[in-house]
C-alpha cells in the first residue's frame, strides 16, 4: 500500500528517484587502504566530520581487521558514499584528514572492503 501511495505520489510531483550500489560507492573514491585510523602515528589526524547516525555514533575504540579507509575529495561524494555504504548495511564512518595532500579532503573509514582495494593492498 504504502509503495503504491509514494509512486502516485511520484508520478503527480514529477520526482524522480535515484538508487545506488557499492559499483557506485567504488566510483567516487580516489585513494584506500587497509585502516591506518588506529595507528599510534596517526593519532590527531582524523576527526569526525559526519555521524550519520547521530553524536554518540563514533568509530570503534580499538583497532578493527579487515577495516579500510577510502579517500574522497568533494563534500557530496563523501556524503554519498557515506550513505551507500550505511543503506548497502555496511558500518561508516565520515572523517576529516586534516592531513592529506595536497589538500585535506574527506575519508570513509568503513568496514567494507572494495574488490577494487584488494587488487592494491
Amino acid at each position: 500500500m504504502e509503495a503504491t501511495v509514494l509512486l502516485k505520489v511520484l508520478e503527480e510531483t514529477d520526482r524522480h528517484t535515484l538508487s545506488f550500489d557499492m559499483d557506485d560507492f567504488d566510483f567516487l573514491w580516489h585513494t584506500g587502504t587497509k585502516a591506518v585510523y588506529w595507528d599510534n602515528n596517526q593519532q590527531d589526524r582524523f576527526e569526525i566530520d559526519y555521524a550519520g547516525g547521530g553524536d554518540d555514533h563514533e568509530p570503534p575504540t580499538t583497532e578493527q581487521d579487515d577495516w579500510f579507509m577510502y579517500w574522497i575529495d568533494e563534500r557530496i561524494g563523501a556524503l554519498l558514499a557515506f550513505k551507500i555504504a550505511i543503506a548497502s548495511g555496511y558500518e561508516a564512518h565520515l572523517l576529516w584528514d586534516r592531513e592529506y595532500s595536497p589538500k585535506p579532503c574527506w575519508c570513509l573509514l568503513t568496514d567494507h572492503g572494495s574488490e577494487v582495494l584488494d587488487e592494491f593492498c
